[in-house]
């Protein structure tokens, strides 16, 4: 099935187990698909657009016994490569939003203590900038003003989930909705 899907022009990409398939909207049909060497089956999430025609997803493959992974596609050359990370360990990543002003991926993770944390795309160095306290974090999208609206569940809630405002800072929360 597939787990995220992002549209590029007249393009919807998504990622199913181990690949990324690309599909022309008009046809509605899978147009290619794209097997990612070395990633973890069921385990790719998010998926972002860089404006440069990149295309980022997160891989949670090392969840368990190692650190997430983030992948890049060239929508021209077709070409993946796995970016290499250095700084805080990436944990589990789920989904992932570019930051255009600041060149960098913002990730959320699906573990106890969900953290928020960016991928500074010119250096690749991981900073964790927000441990939230929540069970898990899935999803990640921004508004115009630059604010940041994140998926979640757990805290004590029964499982009940999530959805938080941050602003462009990633410092200032807000709760927007509560038990989903």
């Amino acid at each position: 099935y597939a787990h995220d899907i992002i549209i590029v022009n007249d393009t919807l990409f998504y990622t199913r187990s181990t690949r990324l398939i690309e599909m022309p909207i008009a046809s509605a049909q899978d147009d290619s698909s794209y097997v990612v060497q070395g990633i973890g089956d069921q385990t790719n999430r998010g998926l972002a657009y860089d404006n440069n025609r990149n295309i980022y997803f997160s891989d949670r493959s090392g969840w368990s016994d190692g650190p997430g992974l983030i992948w890049k596609f060239n929508i021209d050359t077709k070409e993946i490569t796995r970016l290499s990370l250095s700084g805080d360990t990436l944990r589990s990543p789920s989904g992932i939003e570019f930051d255009q002003a600041n060149n960098r991926l913002i990730s959320v993770s699906l573990d106890s203590n969900a953290l928020i944390q960016e991928i500074d795309l010119d250096s690749m160095k991981v900073t964790t900038l927000v441990t939230t306290g929540l069970d898990s974090l899935y999803g990640i999208t921004r508004d115009g003003a630059g604010n940041y609206y994140i998926s979640g569940w757990g805290n004590g809630q029964n499982g009940s989930g999530i959805i938080i405002r941050y602003d462009s800072t990633i410092k200032n929360e807000t709760i927007i909705s509560t038990g989903h």
